[in-house]
């Protein structure tokens, strides 16, 4: 899989065209000159969100009359395909976003995760001590890319929960009644049990290219037992989680009618990183959560290029900086080794060695 065009028009401070080389891209500037905002570009693209955390509204240059923002692609794979995602203002307060497969539209469910990427960033390596929120968030992204159900179904949660919610405010103010819930907690549980399942179903796969990773690349953290562990308060057992999401529902009703939101499902979940035993959340150094985050992100790429036969798009903004000087060597070795299409985003041409600079094709901002 790679990324044989690109085209930012009107998107933030960015307009112009790039054909990518086929393993090294760097994009060069200083702060402010969309170094980002062009892996941004990539990013929403391949998921539709924004790492940023910008809306729909921020993809428009301030400074133009445009009422639009495109960014279009041409992402050779099995085939060639020409991907675009364009936002429009349609008035002062309403923006819409649409995207298209060559050149027809199409439904964002058939659109997304067709460029396959995973992404590092500075704030992703602060997973660990990050919220929950952020480490579900990564999971359920990195299980995306080659699943599109769970995607959907992850979709459909947030949908399901967010009205489930609205309806328990409604019963605190006496404007609906306790058996409206039925119809909201069957889907609840239906979609929530699958997404527990696969969360944990993945956890347990990677723990072959976990292990592989910490030992082989990062060799002293190597040295203890590196694990990620799904925490829920509901089981995993597929026979019983949807009996006992049910149980949890009906005998915590009263809590959540005084409170207005769903206390129980993927959402409220979390995952817990340990190094032999040892909590890397409350115990670990800040160098060995990085590391942590780094070797999740590295074996998730690793098990789903061996899974599916695809090489996905590695997007590295910025991270070079933020790493001391053995992870950074030990970082580069293996992108050296890998057979992606990578984008770098620097502030410093010193940031990486001239072995991948003389191979890179370089963008200056």
């Amino acid at each position: 899989m790679q990324l044989k065009k690109l085209k930012f028009t009107n998107f933030r401070n960015l307009d112009l065209k790039y054909e990518p080389g086929p393993r090294f891209n760097v994009i060069l500037g200083k702060n402010g000159r969309g170094k980002s905002n062009f892996l941004d570009g990539i990013q929403l693209l391949s998921n539709g969100k924004s790492f940023k955390g910008f809306n729909n509204a921020d993809n428009l240059n301030f400074n133009s009359d445009l009422n639009y923002a495109r960014i279009e692609a041409l992402l050779e794979s099995d085939e060639a395909t020409n991907l675009a995602t364009i936002f429009i203002k349609n008035s002062e307060r309403s923006f819409s976003h649409k995207y298209t497969i060559n050149d027809k539209p199409t439904l964002s469910s058939r659109f997304l995760y067709r460029l396959k990427t995973i992404l590092f960033t500075p704030e992703s390596l602060e997973l660990l001590i990050g919220s929950p929120d952020a480490r579900r968030s990564e999971l359920d992204e990195l299980i995306s890319v080659f699943d599109k159900d769970f995607a959907q179904a992850v979709r459909q949660y947030s949908f399901v929960m967010r009205s489930r919610n609205r309806l328990l405010i409604k019963i605190k103010a006496g404007y609906a009644s306790r058996d409206q819930l039925t119809y909201w907690n069957e889907r609840l549980i239906n979609i929530g049990s699958e997404i527990i399942l696969k969360r944990n179903a993945y956890l347990k796969e990677i723990i072959p290219s976990l292990t592989k990773t910490s030992e082989n690349l990062f060799v002293n953290f190597g040295k203890g037992e590196f694990n990620i562990k799904y925490i829920s308060p509901l089981t995993t057992s597929k026979n019983k989680i949807e009996v006992q999401f049910s149980e949890k529902l009906e005998g915590d009703f009263s809590r959540e009618v005084a409170i207005g939101r769903t206390m129980f499902g993927p959402h409220r979940d979390d995952l817990e990183f340990s190094l032999s035993g040892r909590n890397l959340h409350v115990f670990g150094s800040r160098g060995e959560q990085r590391l942590a985050t780094m070797i999740f992100k590295i074996a998730s790429y690793e098990y789903m290029t061996e899974l599916y036969g695809t090489k996905i798009i590695l997007l590295l903004d910025d991270i070079l900086s933020e790493l001391d000087k053995p992870n950074k060597s030990r970082l580069i070795e293996y992108v050296e080794k890998t057979e992606a299409q990578i984008f770098f985003t620097l502030a410093n041409k010193a940031d990486l060695p001239k072995s991948i600079m003389n191979e890179s094709k370089l963008l200056e901002l």
